[in-house]
């Protein structure tokens, strides 16, 4: 069985291929397997969310400000199978998915 909890955070980030920082809104979709307790991975989630909410992702990731390098920061984090990340550009949904090794 998997289950899984989605989280939106806003963030700013300058991304390797722009010459701005900006921001946009991010979704997350985390997928645990045999969660347990269900209430710790949703706990663990708000307080990682809020950590990213309204930051600069440039101080907390690096170069790695990227949805993929949230998806991997929090999928190393929460101990997830997969992460998905996206944020919505002219329209339309752009993301990355990160995946456990082996999964």
């Amino acid at each position: 069985m998997l289950t899984y909890a989605e989280a939106q955070f806003c963030g700013i980030h300058k991304a390797p291929y722009s010459a701005f920082t900006h921001g946009h809104d991010f979704w997350v979709r985390v997928t645990w397997k045999d969660a347990g307790d269900f209430r710790l991975w949703r706990d663990t989630l708000d307080d990682e969310i809020a950590g990213l909410d309204h930051a600069d992702l440039n101080e907390l990731l690096g170069d790695k400000a990227t949805n993929e390098g949230v998806a991997a920061y929090l999928g190393a984090i929460l101990g997830a199978v997969t992460v998905e990340v996206w944020r919505f550009d002219r329209g339309r949904r752009f993301g990355a998915i990160w995946q456990r090794d082996g999964q």
